[in-house]
């Protein structure tokens, strides 16, 4: 009676410990190589001041936040990202006026972990736009 007593025990401790030893499928996408990303940018030059550059670089940032993208192999981030640069070139292609000297607009591929995937600096000046 007392061995049919203690395996009762064995058995409740076994289906107790089990769901903590069970396998996680948060791996696999590791495996798959399929990521979080987002965008996040730098800005410096352009006879801008400390303080205007930190507020514009706040406001884009915050804007491209709003883009983070989930659940992506890195070539699929890599093409989303490089539609960003193509969209930043074509926005500022034809220069900003006022701008003394060249405004250096770096973007940031980045993983949720923090890792840079890719980088693109854009040099933005009052006649053109270079992607570099």
């Amino acid at each position: 009676m007392k061995k049919l007593k203690y395996f009762s025990y064995v058995l409740l401790l076994m289906a107790l410990c089990l769901p903590m030893v069970s396998c996680s499928d948060d791996d696999e996408d590791e495996e798959l190589g399929i990521q979080d990303y987002f965008v996040e940018l730098d800005l410096s030059g352009g006879g801008f001041t400390a303080q205007q550059l930190v507020e514009l670089e706040s406001e884009m940032n915050s804007e491209l936040a709003s883009e983070s993208w989930n659940a992506l192999t890195k070539d699929e981030a890599l093409y989303l990202f490089n539609v960003i640069v193509d969209e930043f070139k074509s926005e500022f292609s034809g220069g900003v006026s006022g701008l003394k000297g060249t405004l250096k607009m770096t973007l940031y591929l980045k993983t949720t972990k923090g890792k840079t995937v890719k980088k693109a600096t854009l040099n933005i000046t009052e006649k053109g736009c270079t992607v570099s």
